[in-house]
């Protein structure tokens, strides 16, 4: 026997920017050596992640990982229920289960918060408000689709207040795992709401 086997794979996500946790759709296309698709490949292909930034691994896990003839209609394909739960920049990479060699990978791809969540501390002694020059506490938490944390967001974020008068640039780092605590306080009275967004994803 005589096992034919693809040359290697191409990997397109629907956009090169996406949600984490969200569902998109990613197509995986099987090639000959001539870049022609295979039209009767079967699979199975296994799906991996290629870290970008930040480089190292985050343990991320990528659905489905594994494709096999179910997937495959003319050698193609076409999932719409890709998901990643992981924040960052990374390729999604392709390979024969039978030969690592036919492996393909996407464009970059980045994964972003879907919003953050923004709690305020209790104000002390059964009050409804503070006291100008009265600390406080905001809690930043950056999330996915499912409103679950994203443990290793690693972004720069703008926290503002309505009246301007707070503006707080910060950059989280690994040890937040999502979430900080931002401590402040008004030197003037009056309401005020809040508002977060990352400094580069701004949507």
């Amino acid at each position: 026997n005589i096992v034919f086997l693809p040359y290697d794979f191409t990997v397109t996500p629907s956009s090169t920017t996406q949600t984490v946790n969200n569902a998109f759709t990613l197509t995986v296309t099987a090639r000959n050596a001539q870049a022609q698709t295979c039209p009767n490949y079967k699979g199975t292909a296994n799906v991996s992640v290629v870290y970008v930034s930040p480089s190292t691994d985050q343990a991320g896990t990528i659905s489905p990982s594994s494709l096999g003839a179910t997937y495959f209609t003319n050698g193609i394909a076409t999932i719409t229920t890709t998901k990643y739960n992981k924040w960052g920049t990374i390729k999604i990479k392709a390979t024969d289960s039978l030969r690592s060699a036919s492996t393909g990978q996407s464009q970059d791809t980045r994964f972003n918060p879907k919003d953050f969540s923004i709690t305020l501390s209790t104000p002390p002694k059964s009050r409804t408000f503070y006291y100008q020059n009265e600390q406080f506490t905001a809690t930043v938490t950056a999330r996915d689709q499912d409103n679950n944390t994203i443990t290793n967001y690693q972004g720069t974020i703008s926290l503002t207040s309505s009246d301007r008068s707070l503006s707080i640039t910060y950059t989280f780092l690994t040890a937040d795992s999502g979430t900080h605590n931002f401590t402040a306080s008004f030197s003037q009275g009056g309401k005020r709401t809040f508002s977060v967004k990352d400094t580069t994803y701004t949507t």
